[in-house]
């Protein structure tokens, strides 16, 4: 049965990241609401905004890098934060079927709060200073930052990145607002601000921002397991 319900769940992953379906992400959610673990399910979308800020310190030597990033984004910040919505819900997903970081966080809420305490919550240990909290919370990071998802993530998304976006960056050039300028020999010449980017250009541009993308990715996956494994606790309650 666990099987059957997470080889549904990647099919509907599926159609949303490469058909665009947006029926397959409402069924998702749908899913989470059912199981009273969506409540908080708030992307931040963070990955595109990460994504250019790494970039602009990687091309810092060229004029016209604004021009660059801000091609960028216009092509691909619609796709980015298709990829990134998909892996919230996956985290969430994720959290659901993971019962033991369920308890071990819910036997650290009752220490903090009492059962009729916790019913009426709507955010639990999020944001959370206390001490155990923290260092659970560390414990699962480490733990994950080791784990067998994070390949397995960077394997998806790389694969979502080379079908989706590789050849958007292969056409910067033809979206960079160039801006004509006058020759300051000759009045009546008229050239474009800047120069085309060069294959290797455009590839070693492509590479890093996989490289972003997957940190970001990888960040954005964590924080919403993290808020998850909280819903699913306050999801006993309710």
């Amino acid at each position: 049965m666990l099987e059957n319900s997470l080889d549904f769940e990647k099919s509907l992953e599926y159609q949303f990241l490469y058909n665009e379906d947006p029926d397959s992400i409402y069924l998702l959610l749908s899913w989470l609401e059912n199981k009273n673990v969506g409540n908080n399910f708030t992307p931040k979308y963070d990955v595109t905004k990460a994504l250019l800020t790494g970039l602009r310190r990687s091309i810092r030597g060229r004029k016209d890098k604004k021009l660059i990033v801000d091609a960028i984004s216009k092509m691909v910040s619609e796709d980015l934060s298709r990829l990134e919505f998909a892996f919230s819900i996956k985290a969430y997903t994720n959290a659901y079927y993971c019962e033991d970081l369920i308890d071990q966080l819910e036997r650290i809420a009752l220490k903090l709060y009492n059962p009729s305490e916790l019913n009426n919550m709507r955010l639990l240990l999020q944001n959370s200073k206390d001490t155990a909290v923290i260092d659970f919370k560390k414990q699962i990071k480490d733990d994950f930052m080791k784990s067998k998802i994070i390949a397995n993530n960077e394997v998806n998304v790389n694969y979502f990145l080379d079908k989706n976006i590789k050849k958007k960056f292969f056409r910067i050039n033809f979206y960079i607002d160039k801006q004509v300028v006058v020759d300051t020999n000759n009045a009546n010449i008229l050239t474009l601000e800047g120069k085309n980017l060069t294959i290797n250009e455009l590839l070693h541009i492509y590479n890093k921002a996989k490289f972003y993308i997957n940190r970001s990715i990888n960040e954005a996956y964590f924080n919403q397991f993290w808020c998850a494994l909280n819903d699913c606790v306050l999801g006993r309650y309710r």
